[in-house]
Formats: structure tokens, sequence, C-alpha cells
């Protein structure tokens, strides 16, 4: 009797899995042979006839574009992006599968990795996708670089240290000691808005002196950036002063 079982419902299974139409076939073979693109046109072809199967195409197709994301092909994956921009269910998908594999790039440690991709194509994937998906990718990268504790390695600032504190959306780059006109635990750094190219709006906290009247003054300055060179490398361009920039690295 159990035999019998097994036999109907393996005839079952195997009359399901013959019974799937044709293009959904083909388009399985061409996803295992790295064929993506053109598994996601043909999967197109599975219409309201085989209305049992549409999910399951839908899902079919998502798996492809994943997997043509993980190639790390940003022309080709761009490419398929532009031709699909008029599918807005399809392209929510594209972000949330971009948005997912940048968060496994962070986990997997290729923070580097990722911020080239979105350095490179960040002008494309914001005009096709949305530029919010920028600033989440951008955010979740500045929650893994923004850490720890960094040290100036150039310019007149040599030797002095910061480390980030969060607050709301703003980071906080504070002084790690005292010393060349910085006080312990003293905001030296607002961290702000994402502008483009791993670079955001950063107000450095500017220290003037007028020896003529014998004042001095701080201020945060407007016009400041800090670029992102690696996880543990960032260039701060104060924009005003004489000496604008400044090299940090991750002390480790």
């Amino acid at each position: 009797m159990k035999n019998l079982i097994f036999l109907i419902l393996s005839a079952i299974i195997l009359t399901a899995c013959n019974s799937a139409p044709t293009p959904y076939k083909e388009a399985t073979e061409m996803i295992k042979n790295g064929k993506f693109e053109n598994a996601i046109e043909m999967l197109k072809k599975v219409t309201i006839e085989d209305k049992e199967w549409l999910d399951s195409a839908i899902l079919k197709r998502n798996e492809a574009f994943k997997l043509l994301v993980k190639t790390n092909d940003w022309e080709r994956t761009l490419i398929l992006i532009e031709n699909e921009s008029e599918d807005k269910a399809f392209k929510r998908e594209m972000r949330k599968i971009i948005l997912d594999y940048s968060k496994a790039q962070i986990k997997s440690k290729k923070i580097d990795s990722l911020m080239l991709t979105i350095s490179e194509n960040e002008k494309e994937l914001s005009e096709l996708l949305d530029s919010s998906l920028i600033i989440k990718i951008t955010n979740l990268i500045a929650e893994k670089v923004f850490t720890g504790n960094w040290e100036v390695k150039k310019g007149s600032l040599k030797g002095n240290e910061i480390y980030f504190e969060k607050n709301d959306d703003i980071y906080f780059g504070k002084s790690n000691k005292s010393g060349s006109g910085w006080d312990q635990d003293k905001n030296i750094y607002k961290i702000t808005n994402y502008k483009n190219n791993m670079t955001w709006k950063c107000q450095p906290r500017i220290f003037s002196t007028n020896y003529y009247y014998g004042t001095s003054r701080e201020y945060f300055g407007e016009k400041g950036t800090i670029k992102i060179l690696s996880i543990d490398s960032a260039l701060i361009d104060y924009k005003c002063t004489n000496d604008p920039y400044v090299t940090f690295v991750r002390k480790k």
C-alpha cells in the first residue's frame, strides 16, 4: 500500500513538473547557463493562460536578476534595469535585491568593493531606480565606516585623534584627546548629508584668531566635505583654510 501511495505521489509530481509551460522550462535552462537577461525576457511569455505558473515565473525572474547582480557585471545589470524600466513591480523588486546585495557585501566585509561599485554606478542607479536606493545603501556604509578611533596622519593636525558618535542622522567626530586646540570629547566635525562619490557634507570646527585685536572664535564651517577612501581611511576638505586637507586613518 505504501509503495502504491509513493508511486501515485511521484506520478503527480512528475506530471506537475512536465506541465510547466515551455517558456518557463527554457528560462530555467537559460539561468543555469548564466543567460539571465534572456531568461527574464523568456519568462514574459508565461501568460494568463498558464495562470498557475504566473507567480512561479515572477519568482524565477527575481532569481535571475539576483544572480545577475551577484556577477558584479554592472554594465549588463544597468542595461537590463533600463530595458525593464516600465515594469514598476519589477523595479521595486530590483531595488530590494540590490539593497539586500549591499547588506550581504557589508556583512561579508567587502565594503570597499561595495563603495567602488556605488561610486561608479550611483548616477545611473539613481536615475533608473530612484535616488532613495543610494541613500539607503550609503547610510548602511556610514554606519560601518563612522565608528571607532581615527588618527590624523597628514597636515598641521597630525597626531590628533577623533572617535565618532551618532545623534539622530548626524555623525559627530569628537576629539579623543586634548591638543592643538582640541579639547577632549569636543565636537570637531559634524557629518550630515551624503553628496556623491562616497562624499558626505562635513562641517569642521574652525578656530579663528585675530592677532591684531587679540580675539579668537570658533565656528562650524559650512562648505566642508569628508570623502571615504576606504573603510580605514578618509579625507576631510575644510574648503576654507590655507591647509584645507586632513587625512584620517583608523587606529588598529
